[in-house]
C-alpha cells in the first residue's frame, strides 16, 4: 500500500540525513568504527586462502589506501588488496 511505501521512504531518508550529517561533521573515526562493523567477518577467526595456502585469521583493520589487513594465529599481520 502507499502507507507502507511512505514508511519505507521515510526510513531510507532519514538514514540518508543521519549519515549525511556524520559525514559533513568530518567523524572519520565514526565513519571507520561504523565500516568495520559492517565488514563481512569482522569478528574472531575464519578461514582464508592465498598463494601460500589456508589459514585462519580475523580481522585487524582497513588501512585508508584500502588494504585488507589480517592477523593469522601465528600473530603474523598479512595484508591484502581488495580485487
Amino acid at each position: 500500500s502507499t502507507h507502507k511505501i511512505m514508511d519505507v521512504f521515510n526510513s531510507i531518508m532519514e538514514n540518508v540525513q543521519y549519515y549525511n550529517s556524520i559525514l559533513q561533521a568530518k567523524k572519520e573515526a565514526f565513519i571507520d568504527r561504523l565500516y568495520f562493523e559492517s565488514l563481512y567477518r569482522n569478528n574472531g577467526f575464519h578461514t582464508y586462502e592465498d598463494k601460500e595456502g589456508i589459514f585462519n585469521a580475523c580481522i585487524v583493520e582497513v588501512l585508508p589506501e584500502g588494504f585488507l589487513v589480517l592477523k593469522d594465529e601465528q600473530v603474523r599481520n598479512r595484508q591484502y588488496a581488495f580485487k
